[in-house]
């Protein structure tokens, strides 16, 4: 009768492992595959812009794979890749008068207009 009880336990342990693990796996390889940087601005602005964050971070990952200086050979800057002149557009409608072209390099600037502007799209 106790090592019934026993292999029984062991049994609910390692069921529950198991389980555990089919949950977390997908999560743990994805953070590994795709490591989810500025993940406090990307869910700030993407609510704030009522945007899925799931797509502000894609784009971001596709647009520059999360370095935010990269610049394109098409002059696009930043984690989200902006245009200039896009981003001046979505300066003034925020009225945001200080904007330069050189905090598209910033990842919270970025993110917010890039966010902004997927609102729109």
């Amino acid at each position: 009768m106790r090592q019934r009880i026993v292999w029984l336990t062991v049994v609910i342990l390692c069921a529950g492992f198991f389980i555990s693990l089919f949950w977390l796996l997908p999560r743990i390889i994805g953070e590994v595959t795709y490591p989810l940087a500025y993940d406090n601005l990307i869910v700030k602005y993407s609510k704030e812009h009522d945007v899925d964050p799931f797509l502000t971070a894609g784009v971001i990952y596709s647009e520059s794979h999360f370095r935010p200086t990269a610049v394109s050979p098409s002059g696009a800057l930043g984690l989200m890749q902006l245009i200039p002149s896009t981003a001046a557009g979505i300066a003034r409608r925020q009225s945001i008068t200080s904007f330069r072209t050189s905090d598209l390099f910033n990842p919270e600037t970025n993110i917010d207009f890039g966010t902004y502007h997927l609102q729109g799209l």
